[in-house]
């Protein structure tokens, strides 16, 4: 199975220095313990498999208006592979092709678990426009079992959502008739649908880890109704911020994980923002005049 570790951050709302209503990026710290053990889930051959481990965690935020995957119906092409063999390359162009029709905000591939027990944490970040995160690995090695957490809500539209814990149990993708760890590969025809394998051999009824999630932070992407300032084009590779007034700011910007990545002072009229050896995803752009005005605001680099 591949483990190479691709990030790729697809975003697809266009903001400016002039956008009439203030968003919030909440940030979060997302975990997911392992509860997989010949303890909580005894096999028959008196062990787990020898090479157990979770595929690396895919994670993709997004709105109501799509969903990745669903209890009881068919899996997508991209669910299928992640739990087949731990690859998320096609759900993540199934996520590309949802940040593009603006149902989602981002999709991108964290790192692994490389036993059967053990733990991660992700950073992620979301927006009132996308405030539900979807996250899948792989039960591995396993015919098509994987675990998921399905389109979870963590903005309840007045405010965010502090901190909660999620217990899930096994997936099964309905694409593979396989009926143990390291089954031979046997394609189920037609599919069937996704369904839980809580109490079904070779799990029991225990859990088979917890999802935890903890507000860190909530940014506010600010109006700007006194600076001038504008960005453009937005998204883009590369971005030009354009200060008519040519007011003396310090402009400071920053990746999704808080890192300062360029900062600068300038009263330009024009001023070239220098992100091409950044990688693709959402920036901020905090900028201040010595007056105490100042601004947040968002980059969509592609």
């Amino acid at each position: 199975m591949k483990r190479s570790k691709i990030l790729l951050l697809c975003l697809l709302i266009t903001v400016t220095f002039l956008t009439s209503t203030a968003q919030e990026i909440a940030q979060y710290r997302l975990s997911f313990t392992s509860n997989w053990s010949q303890q909580t889930h005894p096999h028959s051959s008196g062990s787990l498999p020898s090479q157990a481990h979770w595929s690396p965690f895919v994670v993709a935020i997004h709105s109501d208006q799509v969903d990745f995957l669903s209890m009881g119906a068919p899996a997508s092409q991209g669910v299928q592979n992640i739990a087949e063999i731990g690859n998320a390359n096609v759900f993540l162009q199934e996520v590309e092709a949802a940040v593009t029709a603006g149902n989602a905000q981002e999709g991108f591939q964290a790192g692994d678990i490389d036993d059967a027990l053990g733990s991660i944490d992700i950073d992620i970040a979301l927006t009132q426009a996308h405030p539900m995160v979807t996250v899948l690995s792989m039960i591995a090695p396993s015919p098509d079992w994987f675990v998921a957490l399905d389109s979870h809500l963590l903005y309840d539209g007045t405010e965010w959502i502090n901190e909660q814990s999620i217990d899930v149990y096994a997936y099964d993708a309905g694409t593979d008739s396989g009926v143990d760890y390291t089954s031979a590969n046997s394609p189920t025809t037609p599919a069937e649908a996704i369904s839980t394998l809580e109490g079904i051999t070779p799990f029991s009824f225990e859990k088979i880890g917890t999802f935890s999630l903890i507000l860190t932070d909530v940014l506010s992407v600010s109006d700007n109704t006194q600076l001038q300032t504008s960005i453009y084009p937005n998204p883009a590779s590369h971005f030009t911020l354009r200060n008519p007034e040519q007011d003396k700011l310090t402009l400071s910007i920053y990746n999704v994980l808080g890192q300062e990545v360029y900062s600068t002072q300038t009263s330009d009229l024009v001023t070239t923002l220098p992100l091409e050896g950044q990688s693709p995803g959402i920036y901020f752009v905090k900028g201040s005049t010595p007056d105490g005005r100042s601004f947040t605001e968002r980059l969509i680099k592609q």
